[in-house]
């Protein structure tokens, strides 16, 4: 598990060594302490890709649509939309090469091994804390349209695989609006402020879900009964 501190056991500071003035986050795991920018770093990266990913969908989606109806104005719509998809594989390349800078990051030990197997399996988003967080967010996990369970499955992509962000197609459909591009800025702003917040429990939920294995509930050994004596 993950601890918040700082040079006490209770708070979530550490001091930086040879320095009287500046301070910065640090989780406690272990007997190590890590810079908390190491994990929203990884995270944030995750996050810009499945925006990515799930912006590419959508697009590729409304592409399809136009396709069939194939009018003048249809045509001139989906010339606009092939040009956003290719400037989203310029944009998915840059978002993968800095989500692989910040793994580098990683301390070599139990937490890298551990994001590491994670990865392994396709499906480790859909561990039970992620699939609860994107109930909450009002994510298609909370409906029955069974887009985050199957993603895994049909995306075309090795990378950005997970939860709805706000280009999720499915999303905005059943809400009847697409964000700006300035909304989504503002609504990556507002997570990374969360991650960094005084108060841990963003960051340490967070942080468990995506860099630690879940928690293998040992199975509970029967007692003996008691003979009863006639």
């Amino acid at each position: 598990m993950f601890q918040g501190t700082r040079s006490s056991p209770d708070v979530r500071y550490a001091q930086v060594p040879n320095c009287e003035t500046e301070q910065i986050r640090t989780l406690h795991y272990g007997r190590r302490f890590f810079d908390i920018a190491v994990f929203v770093d990884i995270i944030i990266a995750e996050y810009l890709l499945r925006e990515i990913v799930q912006q590419e969908k959508s697009l590729k989606s409304k592409v399809r649509v136009l396709r069939k109806i194939a009018t003048d104005e249809d045509k001139d719509k989906e010339a606009q939309y092939n040009e956003e998809l290719t400037s989203l594989l310029r944009q998915y390349s840059e978002a993968e090469y800095k989500l692989y800078l910040a793994e580098t990051m990683l301390p070599i030990g139990p937490i890298k091994q551990s994001y590491d197997t994670l990865r392994e399996n396709t499906t480790w988003y859909l561990r039970k804390e992620l699939v609860e967080d994107c109930v909450k967010r009002g994510g298609c996990c909370i409906r029955s349209c069974g887009c985050c369970r199957i993603c895994h499955e049909i995306t075309e992509r090795n990378k950005g695989i997970g939860h709805c962000t706000p280009t999720c197609g499915c999303c905005s459909s059943e809400r009847g609006f697409e964000y700006t591009a300035e909304e989504r800025e503002g609504f990556v702003d507002d997570f990374k402020k969360k991650l960094y917040d005084n108060n841990p429990a963003c960051v340490i939920q967070t942080a468990e879900a995506f860099f630690l294995l879940p928690l293998v509930e040992k199975p509970q050994e029967e007692k003996p009964q008691e003979r009863t004596q006639c």
